[in-house]
This record gives C-alpha cells, sequence and structure tokens, in this order.
C-alpha cells in the first residue's frame, strides 16, 4: 500500500506512526517544503533566545518509522489518477493521501510592510532569520498579541532589544483569555519592560532607503523600529487543493474517519474544518494535541481502523508567559447568560470555570496549573460533574475523584 503524506509537521508524523505500527510493509512517503527533520513548532521562539534548547521531535521519526522524505511542495491532487503534483513537476502516485499542509502566516496589509527586517514566525527559518536580523539591533516591534506574538515578544526581549507589541483589538489574548486574564498578562509583560499599544486599526510602517526606521500610529505616534515580527495570525494551506474536488470551506471538510470528500484522500491537523465540541459549531483548529490526534486518527484509519473522531476544541492551550504559566480550554468568554461562572482571584492565581448546569465547558488558570489536566477531557466529552461540581469551584477536583467511576482520565 503505498500512502503520500503531505506536510511534515506533527499532525503528519503522527499519522505516518499510526500507519506502520499498523502495517509493517506500507510504502510511506513524506512530502515537506521544510528541510529541517520534525521540531516542536510552539517551541520555535526558544530559537531565537538561543537557549539551546532541543526541539527536534524526539525518536528521529523519519528513520526509526522507515518514512520516505522528499523535500518539495505539493501543487495539487489528481483524485482521478491519485497522484499528489509538486512544484518540481514530478508526480507521486498514491493508494491513500493525506492532507496535513498546516497553516501559514498571514501578510500584514499595512504601509511598508513590503521590504526587508519584516518576519514571521512560523517555522524553523523564520525564528533564525529573526535572530540574524536582531542581531546588533535596539529596537524591534511585534504586530499581534496573540499567542505567538507575545512569544516573539518575549524573545526579543532577553536577547536585550527595546520591544513594543501593536495590537488591533482592545486587549491582548482576545480568543485566549477573558478580559481579566488580558489584563494580568499584560502587567506581567508591562512589568518585564515591554510596551503594549492597543485598539490599533490603522499603523504604517516608515522606511528610509528601504530600512524600517519606525512605525507610525493613526494619534501621530512614532515607535522606534529596527526590525518587525508579523504575528497577525495565520491561515489555512488549502490553495493548492481547491481544484481538486475536496470540499472546502474556512479549511478542508472531514468526514467522522477524517476522509475528505473525495475517497482515500484524508486530512488532519491545522488545515481541517471539523466540529467545535463546545459551540458544536464547524471551526477550524491551530492547537498542536488537536493536530496530533487527528494525524493518529487519520493514519489508524487510513491503514484499515474505523474509528469515528468527535471533534475538537478550538481552544486548547498550554503556554507560558515569561514565568508564569497558562491553560485555558474551551469557552472562556461565555455569552452574558445560561451559564455558571466561578471566578477565583486575590493575591495569589487566578482560577475561572464555566459550567453548562454541571458540565464544565471553559477553565482558565493562570500562575497555577495544578489539577488543570482533567480539565480537557471532561470538557472535550462533555462530563455531567453531579456533586462533584463543588469540588472543582472548589478547586479540588482531580484524577482521582474519578477512580470509582466510569470516566477514564
Amino acid at each position: 500500500m503505498r500512502y503520500v503524506i503531505i506536510g511534515g509537521s506533527i499532525a503528519g508524523i503522527s499519522a505516518a506512526k499510526a500507519i506502520r505500527r499498523s502495517d509493517a510493509r506500507a510504502e510511506i512517503t513524506m512530502l515537506s517544503a521544510e528541510k529541517n527533520q520534525p521540531y516542536y513548532r510552539p517551541l520555535i521562539s526558544t530559537v531565537i533566545e538561543q537557549r539551546g534548547i532541543d526541539i527536534a521531535v524526539g525518536d528521529k521519526p523519519l528513520d526509526k518509522y522507515g518514512i520516505r522524505i522528499i523535500y518539495d511542495q505539493a501543487t495539487g491532487i489528481d483524485v482521478r489518477a491519485k497522484e499528489v503534483m509538486l512544484s518540481s513537476k514530478k508526480r507521486i502516485p498514491y493508494d491513500k493521501a493525506l492532507i496535513a499542509t498546516g497553516r501559514r502566516p498571514m501578510t500584514p496589509a499595512v504601509p511598508g510592510a513590503a521590504g526587508p527586517d519584516v518576519f514571521p514566525l512560523r517555522s524553523m527559518e523564520d525564528a533564525h532569520n529573526i535572530l540574524a536580523a536582531a542581531r546588533g539591533r535596539k529596537n524591534a516591534v511585534v504586530l499581534g498579541g496573540g499567542f505567538v506574538g507575545l512569544k516573539a515578544a518575549i524573545a526579543l526581549k532577553r536577547l536585550g532589544l527595546t520591544i513594543t507589541i501593536i495590537e488591533l483589538l482592545d486587549r491582548i489574548l482576545h480568543e485566549k483569555l477573558d478580559k481579566l486574564g488580558s489584563s494580568i498578562v499584560s502587567d506581567l509583560l508591562r512589568r518585564a519592560d515591554i510596551n503594549l499599544v492597543t485598539n490599533q486599526q490603522y499603523y504604517e510602517i516608515i522606511r528610509t532607503s528601504g530600512s524600517i526606521q519606525s512605525v507610525r500610529l493613526a494619534s501621530g505616534r512614532i515607535i522606534d523600529a529596527d526590525v518587525i515580527v508579523s504575528a497577525i495570525g495565520t491561515t489555512p494551506n488549502i490553495e493548492a487543493f481547491r481544484d481538486s474536488g475536496i470540499t472546502i470551506h474556512k479549511g478542508i471538510v472531514i468526514q467522522e474517519s477524517l476522509q475528505t470528500s473525495v475517497p482515500d484522500v484524508y486530512a488532519a491537523g491545522d488545515v481541517v474544518e471539523y466540529r467545535d465540541l463546545v459551540s458544536n459549531s464547524y471551526s477550524v483548529s491551530g492547537s498542536w494535541a488537536n493536530a496530533e490526534e487527528m494525524g493518529t486518527l487519520a493514519g489508524k484509519n487510513m491503514s484499515g481502523a474505523a474509528i469515528k473522531y468527535i471533534g475538537f476544541l478550538s481552544l486548547m492551550n498550554t503556554f507560558d508567559v515569561l514565568t508564569t504559566p497558562i491553560t485555558t480550554i474551551g469557552m472562556v468568554n461565555p455569552p452574558p447568560s445560561g451559564y455558571d461562572i466561578f471566578v477565583e482571584y486575590g493575591d495569589g492565581p487566578y482560577r475561572k470555570l464555566v459550567f453548562k448546569n454541571d458540565v464544565v465547558v471553559g477553565a482558565l488558570f493562570i500562575g497555577n496549573p495544578e489539577r488543570a489536566g482533567v480539565y480537557p477531557y471532561l470538557i472535550k466529552n462533555r462530563i455531567p460533574l453531579g456533586k462533584l461540581k463543588a469540588l472543582a469551584i472548589r478547586g479540588v477536583l482531580g484524577a482521582q475523584n474519578f477512580k470509582d467511576q466510569s470516566v477514564k482520565i
């Protein structure tokens, strides 16, 4: 059986592992536009900091699982001929194929953005380019106050640059945190001497002879800048497949098997559009954990299993801001009615739980990840807590509370 996996990140790697475990004789070919060993993408900001952390995906999966790698870009799929087309004009035949092309950075539509010293942060190459550009520079501006933008800002600050984050909306981490959570994280950044500017609907990058000099805000304020990191968001890599007959909306639409609308073509990871388990609407996910799960299930189903994928949590992240751990899961900004909200915040960590009756649908922890690990499973599987709801509210609910029940944590 010939398997072709389009994309070399975690969804593709996880699928290849699952296929190999099911089919020792499978011919597995992986296409990757990045000429690196697979790496842990959420940690690429550490490359900028030169912290010496090995971010390669463990166990050298290409060698261990017998994966043939081709460093080339897929330009489409001929579903009738069952071939993947490449930018080199070659065609790779398949019996079953997986689209795991992930997402790419969006380009800022602001004056002056086109030109040198404006970098995205999505790949290992991006991180090395930012590091090279930052050497000997004094001022950096990060466009976007989301997860990636904050990581870039902190990494550049640790290199000794003066940092300003410019955010379009009224607060940073707008989708991942609630208003209080954003305020807490903003204070952490300001105490680290990272400047924040929010509510910026318009700004422009000022250049002299092509070199960046500053960023001018709509108010006329000038922010000095030598280098700029653009972290305004990402979009699924779906363009190569629009003429293939595969159903595409926001992302590639999949069935419960993770097969697309075309037989023998599957999709997994950030490129997929599927059901969010909290909102019950169709969405795309940018979560590493979701991509890993989807890739594993896709690989199993491609090699003969019949496992149903129930869906994902669009919001499910655990990350650090400076030295403060943050976990955010599910619906942390619920509608104004129909939900019970419990918040604990004082001198210590911030903890927030959102319930629909006795089912937890959202959880936010800032500064205290203890016992947070139980919540992704509870939210994803809509587990009624019953009497255990009181323990969750008190902050003492853990996996041990489910030992005598049918719930597996």
